[in-house]
């Protein structure tokens, strides 16, 4: 299934949900993967995407748009280590029950040893809560995880750290992109095989690779999948082996420099002809 997270397109959804939810349905997509933040607002994106009291609505509109919504992207901060880790997985179980979702995918961001340690036990001990044995519980990588940390007397990346103490319940939702702007793509997703479950795509525009991370990405290095430099059809060409991967392949798309709808309709025919 290849679907698109609503990221990029909130001012869109915000402006004309209905006719944003058409459009992305119209462009062939099968899936939405929804924003989701656990406070009411962040930075600029507004309160009717942000807040968790917008998801029913979003679903319903992708529902009437026969688009499937089987994951949500939880933008990850410090306020979800606040949580009580119990009421997050009996919400998340809620939300499993009444729509289906079956993946809670949550970007951290970390860093250093501290980060990757705190994350890694937030998430493991909020799989081992949850209950229902049909829900998937994965981290999605940026670029900075990537960066060598000192463990002990051994060096190893910070997401090497952190999926070390995380629990084979933990999976990982791997941003082929990011992946290629911190690392080597291609190496990652046959590093991390075991642990991909689905994943996001994104490109640059070529000489990006090197210059630029998560933290200091230009708008304009963004580009439509497949017309930049990132090597994602050689990724998608093995996915198949990757053994928990549940056919997710999702266009994560944070900015264009045209049209953001076009710009998603041409990653959507890339990868089309990619798989």
């Amino acid at each position: 299934m290849i679907g698109v997270n609503t990221f990029g397109l909130i001012n869109k959804i915000q402006d004309d949900m209905p006719g944003t939810m058409r459009a992305i349905a119209d462009a062939g997509f099968d899936e939405v993967e929804l924003l989701m933040l656990l406070k009411k607002k962040q930075w600029k994106i507004p309160i009717a995407l942000a807040a968790k009291e917008t998801i029913p609505l979003l679903i319903g509109e992708a529902t009437k748009n026969g688009l499937h919504v089987r994951s949500i992207h939880i933008f990850g901060n410090t306020l979800c280590f606040l949580i009580p880790r119990k009421k997050l997985a009996r919400y998340f179980e809620e939300l499993h029950r009444l729509y289906k979702i079956e993946t809670f995918v949550f970007s951290g961001m970390f860093r250093d040893a501290k980060g990757a340690k705190k994350w890694a036990h937030f998430l493991r001990k909020l799989s081992e809560t949850i209950s229902l044995k049909d829900i998937r519980i994965l981290y999605h990588n940026h670029s900075q995880e990537f960066e060598t940390i000192q463990v002990g007397d051994q060096k190893m990346s910070a997401l090497d750290y952190f999926f070390s103490l995380a629990g084979e319940k933990v999976g990982m939702q791997l941003d082929i992109g990011w992946a290629g702007m911190g690392s080597d793509e291609l190496g990652v997703a046959q590093k991390y095989a075991n642990r991909i479950v689905s994943l996001h795509l994104k490109d640059f525009t070529v000489g990006t690779r090197g210059n630029f991370k998560n933290e200091n990405m230009p708008k304009e290095r963004f580009c439509a999948i497949g017309t930049g430099e990132i090597r994602t059809a050689e990724v998608l060409a093995i996915r198949n082996t990757f053994p928990n991967f549940y056919g997710s392949i999702i266009i994560d798309q944070d900015h264009s420099t045209t049209d953001i709808l076009k710009d998603i309709r041409t990653g959507y025919q890339k990868i089309k002809a990619m798989c």
